[in-house]
């Protein structure tokens, strides 16, 4: 009887404050809410949690009130891990619940305002019964799927790039390199990798195989170890031998516009460069040619003067796998070769012994001279006027700047010399000065 007594009460009384009549002030308080989700002793999964409850069975016309829920992990709520007032609607999406295997308790409560006796008035229902739930432990990240190095794959650059994707929730890794496939032993051990790459240096370039693993680890704890990996550790590639030189001869003289150079084929290479130049130490701004993408061991090198003038060549090589060779003429000794042979008459020695006016009591006479631009041989020419009316000597075909004349007569006599250069084309240069010696 009493209990049909305030259930007409309830009712009553929310008619009334649902039509504005003011009430004397008295003693008012909703009812507990009843929770819904999660279930009592419940285990929950994941770090976001919806919470629900039945709305309030008391003036549930009235439009001013809210929810409050508490979450606690003691039991008696002496430790609050969190309050969210102010709800609106019956249920609460929380999404920071810890993934830590731990108990948490959590209960509701509704508060409105009423008007009573012309005032205004906050009223609180008690706290509901409390409910516990367990947030489950949570897994342990996957296993890292490896990227690089490819399983057997053979490293030859150091330092050594290991990658691997993401493994979801980890907060870093541990990765591990072993001579063995069992990792009785590591090679390296590093706990605390806050990425999916690493980079290890210095690394034995010994033809060894190594394995390697990562494993995830988030704020809980550690997954499982990867597949395990190996690969080869291989000495550097090297470069392939010099191509060595073929044609033509070396101080060859070689007519037309375009040249053809040929060399021998270097082990392993894929192309080759070419480079000519006036210059035997191949100055980068003053190359006739160059050219780094040549297929074959021969080219035609274009645009030549075909005016005697001499170049220098050279050739190295390339594969893919130990880059370029050395040049070839840093092994063996530097060819060159003639564009054509020139229309243009050498210039005029310098001479250089005797001196003019000397005296020289010996029967033979060595006579020097400086090379002459564009010479292949030399006239050398003795006189007794300087007119050289009258020869004494004449030789046109020393190939050297030395020549030792033998035989001069046992008297006083006065001479005079000249040289004269030749070109390979047969053009004779100007004289040189003329000197005078005597003989006694």
């Amino acid at each position: 009887m009493t209990c049909l007594k305030f259930r007409v009460i309830v009712v009553c009384l929310a008619a009334v404050l649902a039509l504005g009549i003011t009430l004397p002030l008295m003693a008012i308080q909703p009812p507990p809410i009843v929770l819904v989700m999660p279930a009592d002793g419940a285990e929950v999964s994941g770090n976001s949690v919806t919470f629900s409850w039945n709305p309030s069975t008391w003036a549930d016309t009235i439009t001013n009130r809210w929810y409050t829920l508490q979450i606690s992990s003691q039991s008696d709520f002496s430790t609050i891990v969190n309050t969210y007032s102010g709800i609106k609607a019956t249920s609460k999406t929380v999404n920071n619940i810890p993934q830590d295997g731990s108990l948490y308790y959590w209960r509701v409560r509704v508060s409105m305002i009423m008007t009573i006796g012309g005032s205004p008035s906050t009223k609180q229902s008690d706290w509901s019964a409390p409910r516990m739930f367990l947030a489950k432990l949570a897994p342990p990240p996957p296993p890292a799927s490896l990227i690089s190095p490819a399983q057997g794959a053979q490293v030859t650059t150091i330092p050594i790039a290991f990658n691997w994707s993401p493994s979801s929730g980890a907060v870093k890794y541990h990765f591990q390199i072993s001579t063995q496939d069992n990792f009785v032993s590591t090679f390296y051990n590093m706990e605390d990798i806050n990425n999916t790459i690493v980079s290890v240096t210095p690394f034995p370039q010994n033809g060894s195989t190594y394995y390697w693993r990562v494993k995830a680890i988030d704020a809980l704890g550690q997954g499982d170890w990867s597949q395990v990996r190996s690969f080869v550790s291989a000495p550097p590639p090297q470069p392939p031998p010099p191509a060595s030189y073929a044609e033509p001869a070396n101080g060859a003289t070689v007519s037309g516009s375009a040249v053809a150079l040929i060399w021998n084929a270097s082990a392993g290479a894929t192309r080759y460069h070419l480079q000519v130049a006036k210059l035997p130490v191949f100055p980068k701004v003053n190359l006739h040619y160059s050219n780094d993408n040549i297929a074959a061991t021969q080219f035609a090198v274009p645009g030549m003067p075909n005016d005697g003038t001499k170049f220098y060549w050279r050739v190295r090589a390339f594969k893919e796998e130990g880059g370029w060779s050395a040049w070839n003429n840093v092994v063996f000794k530097t060819r060159h070769f003639f564009s054509g042979q020139s229309q243009t008459p050498p210039q005029g020695p310098l001479l250089v012994a005797p001196n003019h006016g000397a005296d020289i009591s010996e029967n033979s006479i060595t006579f020097n001279w400086k090379a002459a631009g564009g010479a292949a041989k030399y006239q050398l020419q003795i006189g007794t006027t300087n007119s050289f009316s009258a020869v004494f000597f004449n030789n046109v075909n020393i190939s050297g700047t030395s020549f030792t004349v033998p035989n001069f007569p046992d008297q006083t006599v006065r001479y005079y010399w000249r040289v004269r250069a030749c070109s390979a084309a047969g053009i004779w240069g100007n004289w040189s000065e003329t000197r005078m010696f005597n003989t006694n």
